[in-house]
């Protein structure tokens, strides 16, 4: 119990992510209970001094980790808030709709996903605990997801662990299965020739995601998912002849050898998007819909080279940056002095100027010289979802709106041997 304790108290200074993982237990249970699945055999229930004793480790261990093991007392009203925080959720709401999450699923862990169906359809026929359990977790921890408005990304992450546990075990038993047995060249012989017809439809899809039906008549898109979708039959039809001639398990085997090859391919692909591809800047993700374009974290890097040469120093410039700005453009500039836009004490006026581009001009003293940059991009699709699911996918085409700032350089500052053409932006048109 302990441990469990421990944990708990861990989790609850950690912030209010856990009370959703904590509803996908308790609609676990429903999910067991009408599954008809046996409980774990009873066990004798703590006393009151050991509860005592284990509740209080609980509340220790959340004021260590919610103040920072006593280094941050501010921590503390964080961990107060975290329940309200939780419940408030409900009426408020977030900024995940459940299409979007569930899509993002699909799009960003395929192979989680279609290992845990694949799991599930095994245990049709028996729910014995502990696979049982396993699969009611997966489907509780999904109705908590989508039950909750005020759903995040961090929350999108008990639903994978979730259906990871079952889908591995299943992963396992296939390839162990594979291993023992001497029909193994077959199974793969046939996984091969599915996986040609699958790679076909993809090389198809990936066309049709760039192509557009002409308007003499002449087709593009159309023509390009016509061949995709004569690919996935002719693959039926090759399977369904691989069942016939030798056994529906050779043939079940081979499917789930090829779907899950590639998954795993489509797996590695998103997660590339989401994170190390430049697309992952542009504000496109399911899961990132706003993005900070590479230009801005090279600010650092100029604004730096400019101090050397005005002040000596990388950390000496003088950069007063207008209210409002996104976190990109803040961590950029976090090592130099900042102030507010308006003007300086005693007349004087800031190095440089990071001011939005629209809006009413800051009261700037002296003449400055000025190239405007996109800060941020945000996506701007209506709805849950892109508009051209298929471009997105393969693509990442979505509209997106565009934030633009304007860096002022004091002329003083702009004459000497650096000229603004080297700075990462591109000046006004």
């Amino acid at each position: 119990v302990r441990p469990v304790c421990s944990r708990v108290g861990q989790a609850t200074g950690a912030g209010p992510y856990w009370l959703t993982a904590l509803l996908g237990l308790v609609l676990t249970l429903g999910v067991a209970r009408a599954l008809s699945l046996e409980g774990p055999a009873p066990v004798a229930w703590p006393t009151r001094e050991q509860t005592g004793r284990t509740a209080m480790l609980a509340a220790v261990t959340a004021v260590a980790v919610a103040s920072g093991a006593g280094s941050s007392l501010a921590g503390l009203r964080g961990l107060l808030e975290v329940p309200g925080t939780w419940l408030a959720g409900w009426w408020v709401g977030g900024d995940l709709p459940a299409l979007r999450g569930l899509l993002a699923l699909l799009v960003y862990e395929p192979l989680a996903l279609l290992a845990g169906v694949w799991a599930l359809a095994a245990l049709r026929r028996r729910l014995d605990p502990p696979d049982g359990w396993a699969a009611a977790w997966a489907v509780g921890t999904l109705l908590a997801f989508v039950l909750y408005p005020a759903r995040t990304a961090a929350d999108l992450g008990w639903v994978v662990a979730a259906w990871a546990v079952p889908g591995s075990a299943a992963l396992a038993a296939l390839a162990e299965g594979l291993y023992r047995r001497r029909d193994t060249p077959l199974v793969l012989a046939g996984a091969a020739v599915l996986a040609v017809f699958g790679a076909f439809a993809l090389l198809q899809l990936m066309a049709a995601a760039q192509a557009v039906d002409l308007a003499n008549g002449l087709p593009g898109r159309t023509l390009n998912l016509l061949l995709a979708l004569a690919a996935l039959m002719m693959a039926g039809a090759v399977w369904l002849l691989f069942g016939m001639s030798w056994s529906w398990r050779q043939a079940l085997e081979a499917l789930a050898v090829a779907l899950f090859l590639g998954a795993a391919g489509l797996t590695l692909s998103s997660v590339g998007h989401l994170f190390w591809r430049p697309t992952a800047a542009q504000g496109r993700e399911l899961l990132r819909s706003e993005g900070t374009p590479p230009p801005v974290l090279e600010i650092r890097e100029t604004l730096a080279r400019l101090s050397e040469f005005t002040t000596g120093r990388a950390d000496g410039l003088e950069v007063a940056l207008a209210p409002g700005a996104p976190p990109g453009l803040v961590w950029a500039v976090r090592d130099f002095g900042r102030g507010g836009a308006e003007t300086q004490e005693e007349g004087r006026s800031p190095m440089v100027a990071l001011v939005p581009a629209e809006g009413e001009a800051p009261t700037l003293s002296g003449q400055y010289l000025g190239q405007t940059l996109v800060v941020r991009l945000q996506a701007a699709w209506p709805g849950s979802l892109p508009p051209d699911l298929l471009a997105w996918y393969f693509r990442r085409e979505a509209p997106t709106v565009a934030e633009t700032w304007r860096m002022l350089v004091r002329a003083d500052i702009a004459g000497i041997d650096i000229s603004l053409q080297e700075l990462p932006i591109e000046p006004d048109s």
